[in-house]
């Protein structure tokens, strides 16, 4: 059932958002296992976290299906379904194999919610996965250890919680999941009833080990997200206001539990707009729930047990400590939501033995409800087939504050050559947050594609002032002004780079290949640009510099097999098509370089260097007339360019002498 609502998954392309990151563009992940991967896995806090089972996991990915993004998606799914299996067989046997289909209805909510089809369905979120896959298989060996009492099965408890923790750290709160699990179905809490309260005692102290590690899994994960610059402090979100988006987010997540429509891959934080009155009629419901469970703790112990799982679990990524600008999240309620879904299951079913009502109807709900859930998770799926499914759908259903939506559709057209459409996306977000980073960087791209090199350089500013330490902008910025012909400024920001920037970054890699490039160590800048390039193949700044330092050496081919990749995805590139025709003109190849020195002028009507040149190439093909008229049309552009004048009297003495007899 769960591969059949899932099988869209295998069609899903990697997306923009954290896919890069993770997988597609990093260059630890990219070429599978390798030694310096496995080590960089151990060693790194990239993406704001320490999680090396994850890392290593996408590694094997690769090493085993290379980069099609289909078999990453797989994984995730049979990752998935195997923590269905685990959950059923986890729950089947802490209640003695008694209520089968009880624990059935849980695991089948587990499959198949809407909810979670953001974990699954997400190449980036393998975490998530893992991270439940170590906890449920922990938990497993947990019911073992109970019964026996081996060490070996503790021993097997905590190494599974340790690869868990390495997984995703959001695993820390497992020692009290498994205290509650010790209440119910475990029920060995018992023995305090009967006067034995030193029991509690010493369930306490078996899970201190594991408590330990959770303080520093913490530790370690606080390190990280500050080193990553993914905290937000409390003078920019106070206390007060993460607590309120903490108590109205529980109920959110609730809400949509039960009814799960308008489901989206980010939702924004309020800030401080939320009314205090939803905050204070939040935190009262939460009180009354809490407080229904605690009265029925004895005879319904699944209340207080399910609640405190979804309250508990819930705890690391509500929001008290900040990390990002969502306000929630559908993938944080992977492994949480199960609570609810005992409540739910043994819930229904008590109330159906009471009031004495038939079991086939019951069976048929259930079925009902498993079947309503499954069609809106496959149209879930759909969702995730491509960046602009998903976050075309998330600007629809989150109407307000979707800067991020239109920033991410901004990126993908600006990957697909279409900076005009990513123009008027960036220019959205830019509306709602002048000062957005992201927002201010993509149009910077899309102008500096589109030819609109000053105002490119205008919006790579802007980011430098947001944020000083951004390598692209600086680099971009300081090519930009390169091109057009400001060398002390341009080369002052690009050595910047080279300086400051970190070593193995690819963008740095460039800054020092142009250095080189600029000192006449042309075969130093060569080598410098092929190894940024093994990092990022397809990246325009690197293969546009790598061209002109093979064109300079001489090496003309190599060079247009670089100008013509920067063309196929960067098409208005008016540089990019002028240094095509310059080596194109090189080979020989003249007729070839007038048609691209055409598409350069089209682009560009207004350079007088591009003018000139084709002027020249035309001339070569004995097209004097169209040659005549571009030298005159560049002398009116720039009356004073010397240049144009020369070439426009050779033309015109050439034209005279084919007037003679």
């Amino acid at each position: 059932m769960t591969c059949a609502v899932y099988s869209q998954i295998s069609q899903c392309q990697f997306l923009i958002y954290d896919d890069p990151q993770y997988v597609s563009e990093n260059r630890w992940v990219m070429y599978g296992f390798t030694h310096e991967g496995v080590i960089r896995a151990f060693t790194t806090s990239m993406a704001a976290n320490w999680h090396p089972m994850t890392w290593l996991s996408h590694m094997l990915d690769v090493s085993l299906f290379g980069l099609a993004p289909g078999p990453h998606h797989l994984v995730n799914l049979l990752i998935h379904v195997l923590n269905v299996l685990v959950l059923f067989r986890l729950l089947d046997r802490m209640t003695n194999g008694k209520v089968i289909w009880r624990c059935a209805f849980s695991a089948a909510l587990f499959a198949i919610h809407p909810l979670h089809v953001e974990s699954v369905a997400w190449i980036a979120e393998r975490k998530d996965l893992l991270c439940a896959f170590f906890g449920l298989l922990a938990l497993w060996h947990y019911t073992y250890y109970v019964k026996t009492k081996s060490r070996l099965r503790y021993g097997i408890v905590f190494v599974l919680f340790v690869l868990g923790l390495m997984s995703k750290p959001m695993l820390v709160t497992l020692p009290f999941l498994m205290l509650l699990l010790d209440y119910w179905p475990l029920d060995r809490f018992d023995r305090i009833s009967l006067g034995a309260r030193e029991a509690f005692t010493g369930l306490l102290i078996e899970k201190i080990p594991m408590m330990v590690l959770s303080i520093l899994s913490s530790v370690l994960t606080l390190w990280a997200q500050n080193k990553g610059e993914a905290l937000i402090a409390f003078d920019a979100l106070p206390l007060w206001a993460r607590i309120g988006n903490a108590l109205t987010a529980y109920l959110k997540y609730m809400g949509k539990m039960y009814w799960p429509s308008s489901l989206a891959v980010f939702y924004p934080n309020p800030g401080l707009v939320l009314p205090p009155w939803e905050i204070a009629g939040a935190a009262c419901l939460l009180i009354a729930i809490t407080g229904f469970a605690v009265r029925f703790s004895r005879t319904k112990r699944y209340l207080p047990v399910g609640w405190f799982w979804f309250l508990g679990s819930m705890v690391p990524v509500i929001g008290l400590i900040q990390v990002g600008s969502q306000a929630m999240a559908d993938r944080y309620t992977y492994l949480p939501m199960t609570g609810l879904f005992l409540i739910i299951a043994w819930g229904t079913a008590d109330a159906w033995e009471r009031y004495r009502l038939p079991k086939n109807v019951l069976a048929c709900l259930a079925v009902s409800i498993i079947c309503l859930l499954s069609l809106t998770t496959w149209k879930q799926v759909g969702y995730w087939r491509s960046n602009y499914t998903l976050f075309g759908h998330m600007i629809r259903v989150v109407p307000k504050w979707n800067r991020l939506g239109h920033i991410n559709m901004g990126g993908s057209y600006l990957n697909d050559g279409n900076p005009a459409a990513a123009v008027g996306q960036f220019a959205q977000a830019l509306h709602e947050k002048p000062d957005d980073e992201m927002a201010n960087w993509g149009m910077g791209i899309a102008c500096h594609m589109l030819g609109r090199i000053a105002e490119a350089e205008q919006f790579y500013r802007n980011v430098l002032k947001i944020n000083p330490e951004h390598t692209k902008a600086r680099l971009f910025l300081g090519c930009s002004l390169i091109d057009r012909g400001n060398f002390e400024e341009g080369y002052k920001h690009v050595r910047i780079v080279a300086q400051n920037g970190i070593v193995d970054d690819p963008y740095v890699l460039m800054a020092k290949g142009m250095i080189l490039f600029h000192d006449g160590r042309m075969e130093e800048s060569i080598r410098t640009f092929q190894d940024a390039l093994v990092f990022t193949p397809n990246d325009i700044l690197g293969n546009m510099k790598l061209g002109l330092a093979f064109a300079k050496t001489g090496r003309y081919g190599e060079a247009i097999e670089r100008f013509r990749s920067v063309t196929q995805y960067s098409p208005l590139d008016a540089s990019a098509y002028y240094n095509l025709a310059l080596a194109l003109e090189k080979t020989g190849a003249v007729r070839d370089a007038v048609a691209n020195y055409e598409k350069a002028a089209a682009i560009r009507p207004a350079d007088v260097e591009i003018l000139g040149n084709l002027g020249i190439a035309l001339g070569k093909l004995g097209r004097l007339d169209q040659a005549i008229v571009l030298f005159r049309k560049a002398l009116k552009i720039d009356p004073a360019n010397s240049v144009a004048r020369g070439n426009l009297a050779i033309a015109l003495t050439l034209k005279e002498r084919e007037r003679q007899p």
